[in-house]
Order: C-alpha cells, then structure tokens, then sequence
C-alpha cells in the first residue's frame, strides 16, 4: 500500500481500479491504488495469481514465506512522472530435492531483474538514446519526466541486444571516422536493410579478410574505389561478387570524361573560336537596318563609337602578349596593369580579340519607313513612339528616345517644342452645375486645338 502521510494532501485524488487498468494495464499485473498529485502519479501494484513455479525446479509453490516492494519508474501521463511501487512475494519451494529454499517470484511481463525502469520505458529510451549521446540524452529524458543520469543512458544504450547477422548474403564496405582526417575504421553494413553489422578498428586489408573468412554466406559485397577493401574482398571472400555503387560509378564517368576533354581541350577549343567568329560575320551581315541618308550617317557614327570601346580593348589585348613574350608572368601582368588574373589569362588564350558581339532586339527597321512620314509631317518623339507602339514596336520608350536622338540629330534639334508654352485657361460656369464642379479647357494651340472651329480636343472636369 502506498503510505499516504508522506504524500501531500493538497490538490491530491484517486483513480479507480478499472480505470487504472484501462490506462496502465499490462498482461499479469493488478494496478489496485493510486495516488495523483500535481507532478506525480503513484500506483501500487501486485502479480496476479495465488501460486508461481520455483525459479530452480520449476514445482509450483502456493506456500508466501514474505514480501517485499521495488519502485519503478513508468511512461509519464499528461505530463506527470509515474511511479509504480510493486509489490513482489516471495514463496517456500516444497520440494525437498531443490536447493532453493525461498524464491521471489517472477514479473517478467512488467520489469528485468535488479532493473528500475519497466520494460515499456527501457525499449522507449533505447530507441531514443541510440540516436544522441548521453548528455542530450539525460536532458531529453527530463524533459519527458522519466530523468536519467548520463551515466544510466549509456548503460541503457550498452544493454541492446546486437542483432544476429549469421546468414549475411549482401553487404557494403566503407570506411568510417574515429576522428575526421585523424583516425579511420571500417563499416560493415547489411546492404538489404541498411543497419550496420560490424565496425573494425582500421582498413587495414587483414583485418578486413579476416572478418570475412567468418561470414561464408556472403555471395556480394558493394564497395568504393578502395584497392586495399578490394584485395581484402579476393583475399577473404573470392566467391563473393563486388560490386561498384552508383556513386561511384557516376564519379568514375566523370573523370573520365573530364580527363578526355583536358587532352582534347586545344582542339575544342580552336574549333569553338572559329564557330564564335563565323557566327559573329553572319550577324554581322544579317544586323543591318534598313537603308536611308539619316541611318546609314547615324550607323556610320554608331560604328565609330563601337570601333574606339574596340580600339581600348585592342591595346590591352597587345599589352598583355607583348608582356607575355616578355616572360612576364600572369600575377606580373595583373599587377603592372592593374587588372585582374582572370582577364589576362582570358586575353592570353586568345590568338586574336574578337569584336564584341550585340544582339539587338528592338525591330527598328520595321517601322522605318512610318518613322520618316511622322518626322516629315512634324510630329513631336513622343508621339512618334506612341504611333510605332500601337503598331506592334517591341522597345521601351527610353530605348527609342536613345536611337531616335542618334540616328535623326538634325531633327530633335529643329522640331523640339518650346520649354514654355503658353497655355490659356477658360474657366466656365455652366447653368445647373455646382459651383465646385469646373470645365477646364485647355486651349494650346499645340495641343491640338482644331484650326477650323477653334474648340480642344481634351476636356478636363475637376471636382
């Protein structure tokens, strides 16, 4: 029975006999009192049955010599610690040939012997245990009210029983650290449900040969690019067939690859520049706009302009490989001209500097011809580009004002509108409208006001 004086009154209640059957029950045991406080619950416990079988013969005795109580610890409930204090008999062995003469009986469906956990919390703390050390491990348990020391997590961790691998037929070989770039084993792992069998304390190809020559039924083994794990494989198991993983395999394509483009690099490489300086002529040739007196002046002053960024480039270019010739290095190179190590590599790979290629996009050359007519009837930029807009021009605005002002100089400076134009308010009150409510018109005669009847095409109604 529980000893209640020891226990705190305040805010303590009881649970039911089927109750705590319903909730703690396990096959063999009585849960028969309970005591649940704030951050406790204790139950008393018994085994069921008035007779149990002698531990050295086997004879069922009946025959209660005494008893004594263990206090286990159990799973927590909504956050409270369980505490289960169980109590055991012991009996008379009535056979006179045992040696036994008093034996406990035995609670193996709730607890092991001399432990204090019950099996349920044993298997939950293995599980969680194996997967982090043993001081996250003590603090982890206290979180879920069933503290352990770090000491205790390790043994709990010690006492898993190590699965039986006798009838290996396939595993995979790889090495493993004690302590990265510093000390290194051997993992041995089934490969069909991938949970390691063995860890060897090196690589070493005996070591290795040995373990195998214990494992006959081994029939494949996966493995790196190690030779020392494949002449420990022929060494130790010779039928077993080794396998390459697909890690490796790719890895292998790889190098293979990356090894036959270095001794074909040259030539890849001189064919690349050859397609780079073709495809430059061909869009050279294909990038030409539509003819005229303005385009082809202003494509003349655009090609200087491209040629002198070229012409800067061309004297870096004949810096570097006279430099070069010199036996200049290339840190020597970057350093006198103030440039960085990968341009002069960049420009020392170079037999000769290619122009630099540009791509334009913006159809231009289609709308030629709509661009002349609206600069011969005198229309403002603006609405030029407004027109070629509505026409299917693919541009921005700030892209055509730029090609625009380069290829019709002579207009933008003829036909720009005046800063300040005068503009004429007439302000009219008209009959039943509100008087906050005006009829501005604007009257520019710039703005497209009709000649003929002198009235504006815009109407501005402010509120």
């Amino acid at each position: 029975m529980i000893d209640y004086t020891s226990q705190p009154k305040d805010n303590n209640f009881s649970i039911n006999k089927h109750s705590l059957q319903a909730i703690f029950g396990i096959p063999g045991v009585v849960f028969y009192d309970s005591v649940v406080s704030d951050n406790l619950i204790l139950l008393s416990a018994r085994l069921k049955g008035k007779t149990t079988k002698c531990t050295c013969c086997g004879k069922s005795s009946k025959s209660v010599h005494s008893s004594y109580t263990r206090k286990l610890t159990d799973l927590s409930v909504t956050g409270r610690a369980v505490k289960i204090i169980l109590k055991v008999r012991k009996f008379r062995c009535r056979n006179s040939r045992c040696s036994q003469t008093v034996f406990s009986e035995q609670h193996l469906p709730l607890t092991q012997k001399y432990s204090r956990l019950t099996d349920r919390t044993s298997h939950y703390l293995q599980r969680l245990l194996i997967e982090v050390s043993s001081r996250k491990g003590e603090y982890i348990s206290d979180l879920f009210s069933i503290k352990q020391s770090s000491s205790t997590c390790l043994r709990i961790v010690k006492s898993i029983e190590m699965p039986d691998y006798q009838e290996l037929t396939t595993i995979g070989i790889d090495d493993w650290a004690y302590r990265k770039g510093k000390s290194y084993g051997t993992i041995i792992v089934n490969a069909l449900n991938h949970r390691p069998v063995e860890l060897l304390k090196s690589r070493d190809k005996e070591e290795v040969a040995d373990w195998l020559k214990e494992h006959n039924s081994i029939l494949y083994v996966t493995r790196d690019r190690s030779s020392s794990y494949s002449n420990a494989i022929k060494s130790g198991a010779s039928k077993a067939s080794q396998i390459a993983d697909r890690f490796h395999l790719v890895k292998n394509l790889g190098d293979h690859i990356a090894h036959e483009i270095r001794m074909e690099y040259k030539t890849i490489k001189s064919s690349w520049l050859a397609h780079r300086k073709n495809l430059y002529k061909s869009k050279e040739n294909n990038s030409c706009l539509s003819s005229g007196d303005n385009e082809n002046t202003s494509d003349s002053q655009y090609n200087k302009h491209t040629n002198s960024v070229n012409h800067r480039k061309q004297e870096l270019f004949n810096r570097i490989h006279e430099l070069k010739n010199n036996n200049y290095s290339q840190r020597a190179i970057a350093k006198a001209l103030n440039i960085n190590r990968n341009t002069v590599r960049y420009y020392i790979e170079m037999e000769e500097l290619l122009p630099r290629t540009a791509i334009y996009y913006n159809n231009y050359g289609d709308f030629m011809d709509l661009i002349k007519e609206c600069c011969n009837q005198g229309l403002n930029v603006r609405t030029i580009f407004v027109s070629i807009k509505e026409r299917g021009f693919k541009g921005n605005q700030t892209s055509f004002y730029q090609w625009f002002n380069r290829h019709f100089p002579e207009y933008q400076s003829k036909k720009r509108l005046p800063s300040s134009s005068p503009i004429v308010y007439e302000v009219t009150r008209f009959s039943g409208m509100s008087p906050n409510r005006l009829a501005i018109h604007l009257t520019n005669s710039e703005w497209g006001v009709s000649k003929e009847t002198g009235e504006c095409s815009k109407l501005y109604i402010l509120v």
